[in-house]
């Protein structure tokens, strides 16, 4: 993708990127996943990935200590990203966004995080182990999307059967009361061994998913200014909530 001006992205672009390909034994996964983020932001925005303005907001505070990572100034860009062992997922968006990946693992007892991941009346998935992990990452997405992060159970979230285009429409139960409408959500093709799904805040799902596609890592690094001071990135990336393993 050439750099294009904020205002024509219409469309969610997504990336996933193979972070022991980028890294090379340089610097850690969350270090690459950063340097990721930052050279496909500066490609899109067309400045140097040293200049991508981003900034951490908490939208339930609004202080800059915590929070998800956003782009100030006057691009009408959003972004998200999440990483799980050696994968990451970027997104970048013309609206509030939310993206994660999650490794597919044996050791998760889902019959007892079932009540912390289904929502009331919501049925368990059927068939193989992904298909929990499908439910889990398209959850966290919308969290991810909403900004609201530890605070919000996953079983709080609740998706409509998917539409012909893969779409779900979630909502977001507060407390007491009827759920609210907060946007959409896809599972998305991750690669073999792992999840991944994207949500997105509009009225009416985007057609397309633009961009999903392995980036390279050599596309990342003639994107970056320094390859070489990979190992010197800023790995300051949202915590990400793990998946609890079966207890022995």
């Amino acid at each position: 993708m050439r750099g294009t001006p904020p205002g024509a992205l219409r469309h969610p672009h997504v990336w996933l990127v193979d972070l022991a390909e980028l890294a090379a034994g340089r610097a850690s996964a969350r270090a690459a996943a950063h340097l990721a983020l930052r050279a496909l932001a500066a490609h899109h925005l067309g400045c140097r990935p040293a200049d991508v303005p981003l900034v951490r907001h908490c939208p339930r505070c609004g202080t800059a200590d915590h929070g998800r990572l956003v782009l100030t100034g006057p691009a009408s860009v959003h972004l998200s990203l999440s990483h799980s062992a050696d994968l990451a997922a970027i997104a970048l968006c013309g609206g509030p966004a939310g993206v994660d990946v999650e490794r597919v693992r044996p050791d998760v007892d889902w019959q007892r995080l079932a009540k912390r991941v289904l929502a009331p009346r919501e049925a368990p998935p059927r068939g193989c182990e992904r298909n929990w992990f499908e439910l889990w990452t398209a959850k966290e997405a919308v969290l991810k999307l909403v900004g609201r992060g530890f605070a919000q159970p996953l079983s709080g979230i609740t998706l409509t059967a998917p539409d012909a285009a893969g779409w779900s429409r979630a909502g977001m139960a507060p407390r007491t009361g009827t759920a609210e409408d907060v946007g959409w959500v896809r599972r998305l093709s991750a690669p073999a061994g792992f999840a991944a799904a994207l949500a997105v805040a509009r009225r009416a799902p985007p057609p397309v998913v633009r961009g999903l596609r392995p980036a390279s890592s050599d596309e990342i690094t003639r994107w970056a200014d320094e390859p070489g001071r990979l190992a010197a990135a800023t790995a300051d990336l949202p915590q990400e909530r793990d998946i609890p393993q079966e207890s022995a």
